[in-house]
């Protein structure tokens, strides 16, 4: 058994098609306090930031396994590169809406100020790993939950400017 590299589950796919597929789009950090400013994965930790996601649904069985869960709930995870905090950033429950095949969602998750330490150069990294998970459980009896994640291919670096 071949074991599709799909970071959703379940992905469905009868005879070549695609009845059940989800997919991260994309994944990007901002913080909005720097008009113009084009971001390089430093945050300054004394401010807000967002982590910006979109995440489509496509396929013949959208529509049915949307009905039979509930609304996303959406888990932020962080993980410091060698020493220094192992935590979550928090969950938020997101509508599913009235899904049907293609549709896209889009969400930004608020990380409040002061949640992560500095890069300090001594015994805390600054530098972070983040793991995104969304999950619709089921409500009707059957194999129906949908879960997705998506493992940021980059770290932040983060920076307490003078």
């Amino acid at each position: 058994m071949t074991i599709a590299d799909n970071k959703f589950d379940p992905y469905i796919q009868v005879g070549g098609i695609d009845w059940f597929k989800g997919e991260m789009l994309s994944v990007s950090i901002r913080q909005d306090d720097l008009p113009g400013h084009i971001g390089n994965k430093v945050i300054d930790p004394r401010k807000d930031f967002f982590i910006d996601m979109q995440w489509q649904l496509t396929g013949t069985e959208v529509a049915l396994r949307m009905f039979a869960v509930s609304d996303w709930k959406i888990n932020v995870y962080c993980e410091s590169m060698g020493p220094g905090p192992e935590m979550s950033l928090g969950s938020i429950s997101v509508p599913k809406g009235d899904p049907v095949p293609g549709i896209t969602y889009n969400y930004s998750f608020k990380v409040p100020a002061g949640t992560l330490p500095e890069h300090s150069g001594d015994s805390n990294s600054g530098i972070y790993k983040l793991v995104i998970a969304i999950f619709a459980n089921a409500i009707i009896q059957g194999p129906f939950d949908v879960i997705g994640f998506e493992e940021l291919p980059f770290l932040i670096g983060v920076e307490n400017p003078l």
